[in-house]
């Protein structure tokens, strides 16, 4: 009765070995830990023998410090109201952070437009024990590689810790290192699925759920809810008409009661028959199926936003 996430360990593993090889890395481990969690992902970098790992926030270098002793790299800039006195932080800094006497990183502002100091105005950190530059670049853009390239040759002697580039373009930035979460972990899909299980199969007469909607003549009900995750998708903004077609054809669904969950019967995703429950959720069933109670049902989630109740290695 649970939603289950499954891990070709050995597959999983290439993957990580090719991905680190001959390149410089800090790997990221922040939020659910990726859907496998951060005592997983600690004992796979320190197979790998890497020295950093990165974080997001001061919570989850509490977090993982609990697991790891080694130096943790804190990617959101200090705040005079954050907690930074483990000495083993390494702390990222821009113009609104307090005045530290510990190696930091000075985050550069990119397209992200999210944190960052421009280079002009460096030289306001010229006292600082600066171990390198953070470049954080928005994913897919095709200029990401152009603006690091400009950034390595305008502070040529210094470590840039970046984001979002390929291993081939890493290659030619010889003081940059791949500060790096989703592509690493989750590289290869092949190596991980997720199912939920038939927990009821049954013909419905009239309204049902929470919600009291009649929408479905049979449903079933599967393990995995919004305590998972499931269901729970965050507002998109769309850059380009497709994308804008996409949230459209999403929003009509939803007013027709047909939104597409991501209990897939086949190549098919199921439709919701109600708002997903904490547990559970309850999806509509297409005639001629051959859904039995017991039986797995491929869920096809965001790893990143989705909590399984257990980690099955194969």
């Amino acid at each position: 009765m649970s939603l289950v996430l499954q891990l070709d360990n050995t597959r999983w593993q290439t993957h990580l070995i090719e991905f680190a090889t001959g390149i410089d890395l800090v790997p990221v481990i922040k939020g659910n830990g990726y859907g496998l969690g951060f005592p997983k992902l600690v004992a796979e970098v320190n197979r790998l023998n890497l020295e950093i790992i990165a974080v997001d926030t001061f919570a989850e270098a509490a977090q993982l410090r609990q697991i790891w002793n080694k130096k943790i790299l804190v990617m959101q800039p200090v705040r005079a109201t954050d907690d930074y006195s483990d000495p083993n932080l390494i702390l990222t800094v821009d113009n609104h952070s307090p005045k530290v006497s510990t190696p930091v990183v000075i985050e550069l502002q990119t397209k992200l437009q999210r944190f960052g100091v421009e280079l002009s105005d460096l030289k306001n950190f010229s006292d600082y024990q600066i171990l390198g530059y953070g470049v954080h670049l928005p994913i897919g853009d095709n200029t990401n590689f152009s603006f690091a390239k400009a950034i390595a040759e305008e502070l040529p002697d210094e470590t840039i810790f970046v984001s979002h580039l390929t291993k081939s373009e890493l290659a030619q930035l010889p003081n940059a290192v791949l500060r790096v979460g989703t592509s690493f972990w989750l590289g290869d899909r092949t190596a991980l699925s997720m199912y939920g299980e038939v927990l009821e199969v049954r013909t419905v007469s009239g309204k049902l759920g929470y919600g009291q909607v009649k929408n479905a003549k049979e449903i079933a009900v599967i393990s995995g809810g919004t305590r998972h995750g499931i269901g729970m998708r965050a507002p998109t903004m769309p850059a380009n008409t497709r994308q804008r077609l996409v949230a459209l054809g999403l929003g009509f669904y939803e007013a027709i009661r047909k939104a597409r969950s991501p209990f897939y019967l086949g190549s098919k995703s199921l439709a919701f028959a109600d708002t997903p429950h904490m547990n559970v959720s309850l999806v509509q069933l297409p005639k001629h199926h051959n859904l039995k109670v017991g039986d797995k049902v491929l869920v096809r989630a965001r790893y990143t936003t989705t909590y399984p109740d257990f980690i099955v290695e194969i």
